[in-house]
């Protein structure tokens, strides 16, 4: 990386800058502010992490080329979904590990719950509103000429068991979830 104007803050964890694909393409989390000419910050969002429509559309249209080897143009409803998973997996993942690495620190108790059945439901679209992310998601795939809920559509169910016990324990989980009780 080349030395960076004063009026720019880089904070690197890992990862590095691919100016060749992108103009700031960047892998895990950088967060760059910069002030333009009129005073007021920019922002520039981490293609991994970031929660912006132009960056969901960039990370998006980065997955389906580069994870599921397609261009929008030869892209199946199946790959346009998978791409849509992948990025909004990279969001979950970095908050599920920034969760991990807190309840580390603090090592409380912990709730184990088992069971051989889990019939937890479509998960694509929870994640999105559980990110606050549908609406903003919904129209940056209508920029790129796709229907968020067909994509939403392709997700299999998931299910394992064939009900009443694996609906409890998807409930169950999802209350621990929302109470912030590590399990």
């Amino acid at each position: 990386m080349t030395i960076i104007e004063e009026n720019i803050n880089v904070y690197i964890y890992a990862g590095y800058l691919n100016t060749l694909c992108h103009l700031c393409t960047l892998f895990y989390a950088i967060e760059m502010t910069a002030k333009s000419q009129s005073g007021s910050v920019i922002r520039i969002e981490d293609d991994r992490t970031g929660l912006g429509k132009e960056t969901l559309k960039r990370a998006y249209l980065d997955h389906l080329y580069y994870i599921q080897g397609k261009v929008p143009e030869s892209a199946s409803k199946w790959d346009q979904y998978l791409a849509l998973s992948y990025t909004i997996r990279d969001r979950i993942m970095q908050r599920w590990l920034q969760s991990l690495q807190e309840f580390k620190k603090s090592s409380p108790k912990t709730v184990a719950y088992l069971s051989a059945e889990f019939l937890l439901g479509p998960h694509l679209e929870n994640n999105l509103i559980n990110l606050d992310l549908r609406e903003t998601m919904e129209e940056a795939m209508a920029e790129l000429n796709l229907d968020l809920d067909e994509l939403i559509e392709q997700e299999v169910e998931p299910g394992l068991g064939n009900g009443g016990l694996g609906r409890l324990a998807a409930c169950f989980l999802d209350s621990l979830a929302t109470l912030n009780i590590p399990a």
